[in-house]
């Protein structure tokens, strides 16, 4: 075991923990591998699954016409939580067949990446040209459009105001990025 220092409630504190992964599963010998249980369930819990509710609930709004309710301001949103959304979307909607075979395609489509869980540097802030795109898209009278395009690209609400469009425009770059990146990865481990 070794001492680690931990952070709560505005406390620096030790804390003694396994200082490896066999002394970890060591801890719980009636499971098979509780290291890996484990991760699996953190990566899950912190990564995939917020992928996959952002999706499903965007996929059901499309489908049922219910909108997500913003109890905040264009300018400032501040979007309805998934749980009250998914609640009032199954008390508006009886028919709720088609539901399941929905929500596996979205979670087939939420990556199950570790990396996503690592930290990085810091988030890179909007630049000039991101923000002139968006004031480009607001004065020919396109926010809207693009709003929702980069929306369903995203896979989560995107507002019309200047800040949010030129927001989900760098994040929608960072995604492209990060698939051509994967992509030249995976070719060079194959050739």
């Amino acid at each position: 075991m070794k001492r680690v220092k931990v952070y709560t409630l505005g406390f620096e504190l030790t804390k003694e923990v396994p200082e490896s992964v066999s002394e970890y599963n060591l801890l719980a010998p009636k499971r098979v591998d509780p290291c890996l249980e484990d991760a699996v369930d953190n990566v899950l819990y912190r990564c995939t699954f917020a992928q996959f509710r952002t999706a499903l609930l965007t996929r059901l709004e499309e489908l049922t016409g219910i909108e997500r309710l913003n109890h905040g301001t264009e300018d400032a949103p501040e979007w309805e939580s998934d749980a009250r959304f998914i609640k009032r979307l199954r008390a508006a909607c009886p028919d709720q067949s088609t539901w399941p075979a929905i929500a596996q395609e979205c979670m087939d489509s939420a990556s199950f990446n570790v990396a996503d869980r690592e930290a990085g540097p810091a988030k890179p802030k909007v630049g000039k040209k991101d923000l002139a795109t968006a004031q480009d898209a607001i004065d020919k009278g396109q926010a809207e459009r693009l709003a929702d395009l980069l929306g369903r690209k995203l896979a989560r609400p995107v507002g019309t105001d200047q800040k949010s469009l030129a927001e989900a425009i760098k994040d929608h770059r960072q995604l492209l990025m990060a698939a051509v990146e994967a992509a030249q990865a995976k070719e060079l481990s194959e050739g």
